[in-house]
């Protein structure tokens, strides 16, 4: 929160990389659909066993209505990954603009998918072994899953080295669940905490939209204001640290 606040993105990518040291490596991947499954279907474990996974579950959640889509811009491990992996590749590809409209909705699909198949009798296990595909934390952590699971890791990272948080964009149904409550928390007014980026005083230079690796921010031409898609936005603050007027209103 410090590093927020002090819009420092080198603490940003230090705590990334405690994230992808413990929650990644040490306990094999950090928060997942398959967490969400089992607290709607009540199979969640018992306290007194897993205090990592209520801990994991709770913060990742009571962030929302505060802070957004913060557990994806500044705890997950693979998150992490694949936004150091992008600063290697000097390249970038821009995705056209009609393209991301549409393509964004993909992982609202997969989500659905997965807690319809979640939510069916007796095919709960369809369910797991869907979202091993489709999410490549244990894949890629644990090495765990099969062919498949690596057919579909495979080609995300290596997009990933030329479109910035390409899988956090598109396909990871996780984020899709963490965007329709910090959707919902920002229609209900609960949010406390925002990009710090001016809105009265912006000079509409664009560094903000440019610097924005997920695509949130566009602009009102005829107001010259930055407009955020709360939805998207992962709380990275990687626009305000561009952002010569350099507000500090949160």
């Amino acid at each position: 929160m410090w590093s927020f606040f002090k819009v420092n993105q080198w603490l940003r990518y230090f705590v990334l990389g405690l994230s992808f040291a413990y929650l990644g490596i040490i306990m094999g991947g950090g928060a997942s659909t398959n967490d969400v499954l089992r607290s709607l279907s009540g199979h969640s474990p018992v306290l007194e066993s897993d205090l990592y996974w209520y801990s994991l579950v709770i913060i990742a959640l009571a962030l929302i209505p505060i802070a957004g889509r913060f557990y994806c811009g500044w705890l997950c491990p693979f998150g992490a990954l694949t936004d150091v992996s992008f600063l290697l590749v000097p390249s970038q590809w821009e995705i056209p603009g009609n393209v991301h409209r549409y393509l964004r909705f993909a992982k609202y699909a997969i989500l659905g998918i997965v807690l319809l198949l979640g939510l069916l009798p007796g095919a709960s296990t369809a369910a797991v072994y869907a979202v091993g595909v489709v999410e490549p934390f244990a894949t890629l952590f644990k090495l765990q899953w099969d062919l498949l699971s690596w057919v579909f890791l495979i080609p995300i990272l290596l997009f990933s080295l030329f479109v910035p948080r390409f899988y956090c964009r598109y396909f990871c149904p996780l984020g899709a669940f963490f965007a329709l409550l910090a959707g919902a928390s920002s229609l209900l007014g609960l949010r406390l905490m925002r990009p710090s980026l001016p809105e009265d005083s912006c000079k509409g230079c664009r560094l903000a939209q440019k610097e924005c690796r997920m695509n949130a921010i566009s602009y009102d031409a005829s107001s010259r204001r930055p407009d955020v898609d709360r939805s998207e936005c992962l709380m990275c603050n990687r626009c305000a640290a561009v952002c010569p007027v350099g507000s500090k209103r949160f």
